[in-house]
């Protein structure tokens, strides 16, 4: 199963009442991700790459599946896993 969208999997985590976020950490020029569980907070940082001149951020459907991937593993029985569970 595709994971949704990154504006999507925001929206329903929201909804869901997860608290999450998506941050740019310049100058290393890397986007974290996080999902708060408790009183803990899951972590992972995205990190664009150099084409030539030019940096290319990383890829919204990587930091969706990531955040996707981690709210079913963190929280099985909330309304976004019920709503995704294969």
């Amino acid at each position: 199963m595709t994971p949704p969208a990154l504006e999507v999997v925001l929206q329903d985590l929201h909804d869901s009442e997860i608290r999450c976020g998506i941050q740019n950490e310049p100058p290393a020029g890397g986007i974290t991700a996080s999902i708060d569980y408790g009183s803990r907070t899951e972590k992972a940082i995205f990190y664009g790459t150099i084409v030539g001149d030019w940096q290319i951020w990383p890829s919204p459907d990587c930091i969706a599946a990531w955040m996707h991937e981690t709210a079913l593993r963190l929280f099985p029985d909330c309304r976004y896993a019920k709503e995704y569970a294969g």
